[in-house]
C-alpha cells in the first residue's frame, strides 16, 4: 500500500489555478489524504523548512517563485534528494509531466515514479515549436521516463493511444484514468442567483465561453456563430471569460455589430467560474486541438448543455440532445448548435450531471491510488 505521494509540481499554490493541470494538481492534494495517502508536494514556495498544511500535506520549496518549466526542471534536478528525504519504503513519485518525471529515473532510478499523461508532448511541440525542439524532448525526456517510469496514467484517449503505439514494450504498464471534475466546486446553482451575481437580465439567453484567447481556441468562430444568431434572436447574450494574444481581434469582431452583446470578463479566478456557468444556458467550445477539456465537464456538472466542435474526447461526453451537442467547425453549424443547445436549459440537468459524476474525484481517486500501489509494490 502506497503511503506517501510525491508531487513535482511549478503550481504555486499561493496564487489562484491557472489551468487544467493546475486543478489536476490540486486535487491530487485534496484527495489523496482522503485515501489515506500522505502528499509531499515538491514545488513552488518560500525558501524554508518543509510546511505542513495538515497531519497529510506537506509543501516543499524547490523553487522560491514560479519559473519556466525549464527552469523548474533543473532546480527540482538539483533538489531532487530533498524531496526524497526521509520518506517511508511505499513512496512513489508522480509526476504531471515527462520533464517533472526525468530527474527521478535519470540517470539512475531513484524510486518508484508514475508518470501522469495529459497528452501526446511530442507531436504538441512539433505543432508549436519546431521538430528540432520536438526531436530532442521525445529522445532526452519522453523516452527515458516512458520506459522507466512503473506506470504511466495516461488522462485522456489521445495519449493512452500514443504511448501504447510507440512504446509496445510497456502497454500493460499504461492505464487510462480521465481527469477528475471537482463536483463539489462545480454543481447546479439557482440560475436567477448566479446572473444577480453578474449583473445580468434574467430573462436573457446567455451564450458562454471559458478559456484563453488564442488561435488554437478558434473564438472567433464563436463570435461569428453569435453574430448571425444576433439579428433575429434578440435576447442573445455571450459572455467571454478567458485572456489571450486574440482579445483584441475578438473585440473588434464584435464591435462590428454586436459590441453591446457580447461582454469580454478577462481572466477570472476559478471560484467564480461556476456561478457563470450556472448563469449561462449553453457553453461552446471550438478549440482546433484539446485532449481532455475539463471545461466541458464542469460545465456538465454545472447542468449546462454543450455546444462543441468534434475535438479530443469531447464526443464521449456529449449525448446528442440530451446534454449538447457536437457540431462541425464553422459558423452556419456553430450557430445552429447554439440554438438547439439553448432550448435544452432547464430539462437536461439530470443527463448532464449524471454525466460528470462518472468522472468526479470520488468516482476515479480510487484508481489513482490503485495505480500507485501497483507502482510502489512493483519496485
Amino acid at each position: 500500500m502506497v503511503k506517501t505521494v510525491v508531487l513535482p509540481t511549478s503550481t504555486d499554490f499561493r496564487r489562484p489555478a491557472a489551468g487544467g493541470t493546475e486543478s489536476y494538481v490540486r486535487g491530487l492534494v485534496k484527495h489523496l489524504p482522503r485515501k489515506g495517502v500522505d502528499v509531499r508536494v515538491a514545488g513552488v514556495g518560500a525558501a524554508a523548512a518543509p510546511r505542513k498544511d495538515d497531519g497529510h500535506v506537506t509543501h516543499l520549496a524547490i523553487a522560491g517563485r514560479a519559473q519556466s518549466e525549464a527552469r523548474f526542471t533543473l532546480r527540482l534536478v538539483l533538489g531532487r534528494r530533498k524531496a526524497l528525504q526521509r520518506l517511508p519504503d511505499e513512496s512513489v513519485v508522480l509526476g504531471n509531466a515527462e520533464h517533472y518525471c526525468l530527474p527521478f529515473v535519470a540517470p539512475r532510478k531513484l524510486c518508484p515514479v508514475v508518470l501522469v499523461a495529459h497528452g501526446a508532448v511530442g507531436p504538441t511541440m512539433r505543432q508549436r515549436k519546431s521538430a528540432l525542439y520536438s526531436s530532442l524532448y521525445e529522445r532526452f525526456v519522453e523516452r527515458p521516463v516512458a520506459r522507466r517510469a512503473d506506470r504511466i496514467v495516461a488522462v485522456n484517449t489521445e495519449a493512452y493511444a500514443y504511448y501504447r503505439q510507440k512504446y509496445p514494450a510497456r502497454r500493460d504498464r499504461i492505464r487510462h484514468i480521465p481527469v477528475p471534475v471537482d463536483t463539489i466546486l462545480f454543481a447546479p446553482r439557482a440560475q436567477r442567483e448566479a446572473r444577480e451575481r453578474w449583473d445580468l437580465d434574467p430573462a436573457a439567453r446567455i451564450v458562454l465561453y471559458v478559456g484563453r484567447l488564442a488561435p488554437e481556441k478558434r473564438v472567433h468562430l464563436v463570435v461569428g456563430a453569435f453574430r448571425r444568431l444576433a439579428a433575429s434572436e434578440e435576447d442573445l447574450l455571450l459572455l467571454v471569460a478567458g485572456d489571450g494574444p486574440d482579445r483584441s481581434r475578438l473585440e473588434a469582431l464584435a464591435s462590428q455589430s454586436v459590441s453591446g452583446r457580447v461582454r469580454f470578463l478577462g481572466n477570472r479566478p476559478r471560484p467564480e467560474i461556476p456561478a457563470l456557468m450556472n448563469a449561462a444556458d449553453v457553453l461552446v467550445l471550438t478549440s482546433r486541438r484539446e485532449a481532455m477539456p475539463t471545461v466541458v465537464l464542469e460545465g456538465l456538472a454545472c447542468g449546462v448543455p454543450v455546444v462543441s466542435t468534434e475535438v479530443g474526447d469531447v464526443p464521449r461526453f456529449l449525448d446528442e440532445g440530451r446534454t449538447g451537442y457536437v457540431v462541425e467547425a464553422n459558423e452556419e453549424a456553430i450557430s445552429e448548435g447554439i440554438k438547439k443547445g439553448v432550448s435544452l436549459r432547464g430539462t437536461c440537468t439530470a443527463d448532464c450531471v449524471g454525466t460528470a459524476k462518472r468522472y468526479s474525484w470520488d468516482a476515479l481517486i480510487g484508481d489513482i491510488v490503485e495505480v500507485c500501489d501497483e507502482a510502489a509494490q512493483e519496485d
